[in-house]
C-alpha cells in the first residue's frame, strides 16, 4: 500500500467521479491518427533527493519497467503496450502506443505506475527505486515487522495534515483485530466479515469503514482524531485528519 504513497504517477482517478485528473502531468491531449499521447509535465516538482522532475524521469521509468529484473508483470505489461516514450524539452512527454488503447489513463493510473528518478536508480539499485516525488518519503523499512513513512514538507500539492505513518505488519487476522479493538493500531485492512460486522453494530467504539481506494479491501478507522488526514491511502482509506501519527 505504500508504493503510491511515496510515488506519483502521471494522472490519478478521481474514485467518486471517475474522471482523470492530473498529478505530475497538468494536461495531456491524443493523436488518433499518430496514437500518441502528448503529456505536459508539472514544473517545480522534485523527488525526495532533491533531484529535479523532469520528463526524462519519466523516459528512464518507462525504459526501466522494460528492462530491470523485479519490475512486476502489471507494470511490464503496461509499457508493453508503448512503441516509444520520448521527452521533448524537460516538461513534455509524447508516448506512441502500437495500437488504439481507450484505457490508457486509466492505467497510467494504477498504484504501481508512480515516476522513478534516473539519478537515484541509477546510483543506488538496490534502494533507488525508494525515491519517488509523492506525499510521504520512506524513512525506514524492516522486512516482516514495518514501514515508516514521514510527510514530505516539499510535495507539490496538498500537504498532508498528518506527519508520520507506520504500517506495521500483522499476519494473523485475530492479532489485528484485537490491536484495532485495543487502539493499538488505527486502520485494519483484511478482516473477516464476521468481526466487521460485530465492530460496525457498535460494539467497539469509535469503528468506521471506509471504501477502498484501489483494491477491494475495507478499512477499519478507529482513532476519531485519524479522519480526513491522508491524501491517499491505496486499498485502506481515502482520506483522514488532524493525527500526528497513524498506524
Amino acid at each position: 500500500h505504500t508504493y503510491s504513497l511515496v510515488h506519483s504517477a502521471l494522472v490519478d482517478i478521481d474514485y467518486q467521479t471517475q474522471t482523470m485528473r492530473p498529478e505530475l502531468a497538468t494536461e495531456w491531449s491524443y493523436n488518433a491518427d499518430t496514437m500518441t499521447y502528448t503529456f505536459k509535465l508539472r514544473e517545480g516538482v522534485t523527488f525526495h533527493n532533491g533531484e529535479k522532475f523532469t520528463a526524462d524521469d519519466v523516459v528512464y521509468t518507462y525504459e526501466r519497467a522494460l528492462s530491470a529484473e523485479g519490475v512486476s508483470g502489471t507494470v511490464k505489461s503496461a509499457y508493453a503496450a508503448f512503441e516509444s516514450v520520448k521527452a521533448n524539452g524537460d516538461y513534455e512527454v509524447v508516448i506512441t502506443l502500437k495500437e488504439g488503447n481507450i484505457d490508457l489513463l486509466y492505467t497510467l493510473s494504477n498504484e504501481y505506475m508512480g515516476i522513478l528518478n534516473r539519478e537515484a536508480c541509477t546510483a543506488d539499485a538496490t534502494n533507488g527505486g525508494s525515491i519517488g516525488t509523492g506525499a510521504w518519503i520512506n524513512k525506514e523499512f524492516v522486512s516482516g515487522d514495518h514501514t515508516t513513512l514521514e510527510v514530505n514538507e516539499k510535495y507539490f500539492a496538498e500537504i498532508p495534515v498528518t506527519k508520520v505513518l507506520e504500517f506495521r505488519y500483522i499476519s494473523e487476522g485475530s492479532a489485528r483485530l484485537i490491536a484495532l479493538e485495543t487502539g493499538e493500531i488505527d486502520i485494519a485492512s483484511e478482516l473477516q466479515d464476521s468481526d466487521i460486522k460485530r465492530l460496525l453494530a457498535g460494539e467497539v467504539e469509535g469503528v468506521e469503514s471506509l471504501p477502498a481506494d484501489r483494491a477491494a479491501l475495507s478499512g477499519l478507522m478507529r482513532n476519531p482524531a485519524a479522519q480526513e488526514s491522508l491524501r491517499r491511502l491505496s486499498a485502506a482509506l481515502n482520506r483522514a485528519q488532524s493525527a500526528d501519527t497513524l498506524t
